[in-house]
């Protein structure tokens, strides 16, 4: 009779499991990435990757690092390496089509990132902040054939 046992019945106003949000993911082409290298290199400003969210994967470019956390606190750093933690500005480069993508308070699973170069992982990541672009002409389908009659 769609009774589950052993599970709690629903609180009102509470949302059910594997409900979808009301808000669709923001279109954008800047945002910013709550990041930590797993890799043996330097991630510096200008450092270009392939990002993979649940939704899709785009190429990106780091524009600014922004934050190095360390133990003796926040610092603003040159890069950032192997095993340390930072936030850092990621913009998609003006060539390529911009990508949907949701902040990780907002919708954790939609929020979470991976970075890879050249198919070997170098980042793992949430996104913490997202700048939505207004320039929906920015996608990539292509346009429509034009009318010959």
């Amino acid at each position: 009779m769609g009774l589950v046992i052993g599970a709690p019945p629903p609180k009102p106003g509470a949302a059910a499991s594997g409900a979808v949000a009301v808000d669709p993911p923001r279109f954008c082409q800047r945002f910013d990435l709550q990041i930590q290298v797993m890799d043996k290199r330097r991630i510096y400003a200008g450092y270009e990757c392939v990002m993979h969210t649940p939704i899709g994967r785009a190429t990106v470019r780091f524009s600014e690092l922004k934050a190095l956390t360390t133990r003796f606190g926040v610092e603003r750093p040159k890069s950032i390496s192997t095993r340390e933690s930072g936030l850092v500005a990621v913009v998609i480069p003006c060539h390529l089509p911009s990508m949907f993508i949701e902040s990780f308070a907002a919708c954790p699973l939609a929020g979470r990132v991976l970075l890879t170069d050249h198919d070997k992982m170098i980042c793992i990541g949430v996104t913490k902040d997202v700048h939505c672009c207004c320039d929906v002409n920015r996608v990539s389908v292509a346009p429509p054939p034009p009318n010959t009659n």
